[in-house]
């Protein structure tokens, strides 16, 4: 059995994993065993460890998306010529299958969200934090569907740029509770740095097409996160994006596009 005190260091180790542990910090949906222990375990007055999180997102340049449609375009012909030779050496039409093989390549390619490792350079404007939480009071409701409103501003636009992609990250604060704060506050940042990625690296969202936009335009919108319900494990991304512009110090904003993404 293990003793009180290399038990209690065991539990704080592995809750810290658990809440940090999950790309974007909801994948995975372990921060609901974090919630839930703290629930059974924690005394009035005590402190979460990490205490706090918040979800962030940033508009980027990037050629990936582009490489990923160019990796369609190939599936989507390879399956083209895989059917003519099915039939003309065996007599069997694969074609009934095509429509469901292209919907399934499309998700692969273009809308599932790839972990990066992003340079600062690559961000077109300031983080909006997409999602604050105090780990010593959320509920696991609180972190099951959530939703979110934004709105970034872009900097590093230039003429023939546009919004390539969203790139979110997550960080953690180690500072306790109003009850029982930490004396050295901590934080745990998974941003793009250039010194290169963390474990948790970022995770991008390619836009297709790209979204036009220019220097000190907006992009505003709304995100929801929802658990997969075959695999609550995994999420759907859904977004609604709307490009805007000040004008006469009024935002005025374009036609929506809805934009949805599976993070894997």
């Amino acid at each position: 059995m293990r003793a009180p005190c290399t038990l209690l260091r065991f539990s704080v180790i592995h809750l810290t994993r658990a809440v940090s542990g999950s790309y974007f910090l909801l994948r995975e949906s372990m921060l609901d065993s974090v919630l839930k222990a703290r629930d059974k375990w924690m005394k009035p007055g005590g402190s979460m460890y990490p205490s706090h999180a918040r979800i962030l997102m940033a508009p980027m340049r990037g050629h990936t998306g582009r490489k990923k449609q160019d990796d369609l375009a190939d599936a989507v012909e390879g399956w083209s010529e895989f059917c003519e030779v099915t039939g003309a050496k065996f007599g069997v039409d694969m074609g009934a299958l095509s429509t469901a093989f292209k919907a399934e390549q499309t998700q692969y390619y273009l809308q599932t969200s790839l972990w990066s490792d992003i340079s600062p350079s690559q961000l077109l404007g300031p983080p909006v934090v997409l999602a604050s939480y105090d780990l010593n009071a959320i509920t696991v409701e609180d972190i099951t569907r959530p939703t979110c409103s934004f709105e970034m501003v872009l900097e590093g636009v230039g003429s023939g740029v546009g919004v390539d992609a969203l790139c979110g990250w997550f960080d953690v604060d180690f500072r306790g509770s109003g009850a029982n704060p930490a004396s050295s506050p901590v934080t745990l940042d998974t941003a793009p740095d250039e010194q290169g990625a963390t474990h948790w690296g970022q995770q991008v969202f390619y836009l297709h097409p790209p979204q036009p936009a220019e220097a000190d335009d907006v992009l505003a919108g709304s995100l929801e996160l929802v658990r997969k319900t075959e695999n609550h494990r995994l999420l759907t991304v859904h977004m609604q994006l709307r490009h805007g512009r000040r004008v006469g110090g009024e935002l005025q904003l374009g036609p929506a596009r809805m934009e949805h993404f599976s993070i894997e």
